[in-house]
Protein backbone atom coordinates (compact mmCIF):
# COMPACT_ATOMS: atom_id res chain seq x y z
CA UNK A 1 0.00 0.00 0.00
CA UNK A 2 1.38 3.39 -0.95
CA UNK A 3 1.66 6.17 1.57
CA UNK A 4 1.75 9.83 0.68
CA UNK A 5 4.65 11.97 1.85
CA UNK A 6 2.56 14.28 4.07
CA UNK A 7 1.04 11.41 6.03
CA UNK A 8 4.44 9.78 6.50
CA UNK A 9 5.90 13.09 7.72
CA UNK A 10 3.04 13.53 10.20
CA UNK A 11 3.46 10.02 11.56
CA UNK A 12 7.23 10.50 11.83
CA UNK A 13 7.01 13.81 13.68
CA UNK A 14 4.40 12.57 16.16
CA UNK A 15 6.32 9.34 16.77
CA UNK A 16 9.60 11.18 17.37
CA UNK A 17 7.90 13.57 19.79
CA UNK A 18 6.37 10.64 21.65
CA UNK A 19 9.74 8.90 21.78
CA UNK A 20 11.36 12.05 23.16
CA UNK A 21 8.71 12.31 25.87
CA UNK A 22 9.18 8.65 26.75
CA UNK A 23 12.94 9.15 27.01
CA UNK A 24 12.43 12.17 29.28
CA UNK A 25 10.08 10.17 31.47
CA UNK A 26 12.53 7.27 31.64
CA UNK A 27 15.37 9.64 32.54
CA UNK A 28 13.39 11.24 35.34
CA UNK A 29 12.04 7.97 36.74
CA UNK A 30 15.29 6.03 36.47
CA UNK A 31 13.51 2.69 36.15
CA UNK A 32 13.91 2.08 32.42
CA UNK A 33 16.74 2.87 30.03
CA UNK A 34 15.86 6.05 28.07
CA UNK A 35 16.94 4.46 24.79
CA UNK A 36 14.69 1.45 25.36
CA UNK A 37 11.73 3.62 26.35
CA UNK A 38 12.21 5.85 23.30
CA UNK A 39 12.51 2.90 20.93
CA UNK A 40 9.41 1.17 22.22
CA UNK A 41 7.39 4.40 22.24
CA UNK A 42 8.49 5.18 18.68
CA UNK A 43 7.54 1.74 17.38
CA UNK A 44 4.19 1.69 19.18
CA UNK A 45 3.20 5.22 18.14
CA UNK A 46 4.29 4.72 14.54
CA UNK A 47 2.32 1.48 14.32
CA UNK A 48 -0.82 2.94 15.92
CA UNK A 49 -0.72 6.05 13.75
CA UNK A 50 -0.15 3.97 10.64
CA UNK A 51 -3.15 1.83 11.42
CA UNK A 52 -5.25 4.90 12.24
CA UNK A 53 -4.46 6.47 8.87
CA UNK A 54 -4.95 3.21 6.97
CA UNK A 55 -1.31 2.82 6.00
CA UNK A 56 0.91 -0.21 6.24
CA UNK A 57 2.71 -0.28 9.60
CA UNK A 58 5.67 -2.07 8.03
CA UNK A 59 6.00 0.63 5.38
CA UNK A 60 5.97 3.36 8.05
CA UNK A 61 8.49 1.57 10.27
CA UNK A 62 10.84 1.08 7.31
CA UNK A 63 10.57 4.53 5.69
CA UNK A 64 10.23 6.73 8.77
CA UNK A 65 13.77 6.32 10.17
CA UNK A 66 15.18 7.42 6.82
CA UNK A 67 13.19 10.64 7.09
CA UNK A 68 14.58 11.25 10.57
CA UNK A 69 18.15 10.53 9.44
CA UNK A 70 17.71 12.82 6.45
CA UNK A 71 16.40 15.63 8.63
CA UNK A 72 19.34 15.25 11.02
CA UNK A 73 21.84 15.29 8.15
CA UNK A 74 20.19 18.38 6.65
CA UNK A 75 20.34 20.13 10.04
CA UNK A 76 24.04 19.28 10.43
CA UNK A 77 24.74 20.48 6.89
CA UNK A 78 22.92 23.75 7.57
CA UNK A 79 24.93 24.29 10.74
CA UNK A 80 28.18 23.59 8.93
CA UNK A 81 27.26 26.01 6.15
CA UNK A 82 26.33 28.65 8.70
CA UNK A 83 29.69 28.47 10.45
CA UNK A 84 32.01 27.96 7.48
Amino acid sequence: MNIDRQTLNMITVLSVLGAALAALWATSSGTVSPANAAGVAYAVLATLLAKATGCSALMVLVCSPFLVAGAVLRAIGSLLLAFF
